[in-house]
C-alpha cells in the first residue's frame, strides 16, 4: 500500500497543474483506514511529504499494509 501511495505521489509531482495535483493527492488519501488521518501534508515543486497520525495501532498497521 505505501508503494501505491507512494507512486500515485510522484505522479503529483510531475504534474504541471495544481488542481489536478491536489486531485491525485486526495484520490491517494481516501483509502486510509478510519482510525488513521493525515496530520500534515507539505508540497512543494519537487517534494511531497505527508504525517499520518492513528487512533490504535490496528489502524497503523493497516495503513503500513
Amino acid at each position: 500500500m505505501i508503494k501505491d501511495r507512494l507512486g500515485k505521489i510522484k505522479t503529483n509531482s510531475q504534474s504541471t497543474n495544481a488542481g489536478d495535483a491536489l486531485g491525485t493527492l486526495q484520490s491517494s488519501f481516501s483509502g486510509f483506514p478510519s482510525s488513521v488521518a493525515i496530520d500534515k501534508v507539505s508540497v512543494t515543486p519537487i517534494d511531497i511529504s505527508f504525517t499520518v497520525i492513528s487512533t490504535d495501532s490496528l489502524g497503523m498497521a493497516s495503513f503500513m499494509n
